[in-house]
């Protein structure tokens, strides 16, 4: 797939901030026109390709939350975030024939297992962060635990395979924080 990108996509977008008792909740509702789509290569690599990235018109609704976390024999504080993110292609306007979408040109043989972009998508994340807090003098130490996993479909636009349906990211993790300014971590 070619991860070129475009000039002069716009972005119109809402969102919106409140608390739900102990929950801080976030909406973000996003439409960008012209931007680039996930695209078949064509051309030689290394040089400009020979008629770019198909291009169209995406819409995107994220949904997060976050949660602070009491103080347990386990751990001091910290945190578990969660968020929902669903992608809807609107339409494709150029190259077509690029795009690497079921039912387009560029996907003629593949499927949504191949890795083709499907209309809609949709992804979840969550972190889980436990914090022990002065470990040491000055230094804050906690344990970031996430996953993000593609549930259902492949996001259409250009870079959107990072939750594409059934894959799994997750990472395990140690970092330390220094008079709550310098991080480290592992």
């Amino acid at each position: 797939m070619n991860q070129e990108f475009v000039e002069k996509a716009k972005l119109y977008g809402f969102s919106y901030e409140t608390n739900l008792g102990p929950v801080s909740t976030g909406l973000e509702v996003s439409y960008r026109t012209d931007t680039s789509l996930s695209s078949t290569i064509t051309g030689t690599p290394g040089k400009i390709y020979d008629k770019g990235v198909a291009k169209g018109d995406i819409a995107n609704v994220i949904i997060n939350g976050m949660y602070t976390l009491g103080d347990t024999p386990l751990w001091d504080t910290g945190m578990l975030l969660a968020e929902l993110s669903y992608t809807r292609l609107v339409n494709v306007t150029d190259n077509k024939e690029l795009y690497n979408g079921i039912g387009y040109a560029g996907c003629s043989e593949g499927s949504r297992s191949d890795g083709c972009a499907t209309r809609n998508a949709l992804g979840v994340s969550v972190l889980f962060e436990p914090q022990w807090l002065q470990v040491y003098p000055s230094v804050d130490i906690s344990a970031p635990i996430s996953l993000t996993y593609g549930v259902d479909g492949n996001p259409a636009y250009n870079g959107g395979s990072f939750y594409a349906e059934r894959s799994k990211i997750y990472s395990i993790g140690v970092k330390a924080t220094y008079r709550q300014i310098h991080s480290v971590k592992l």
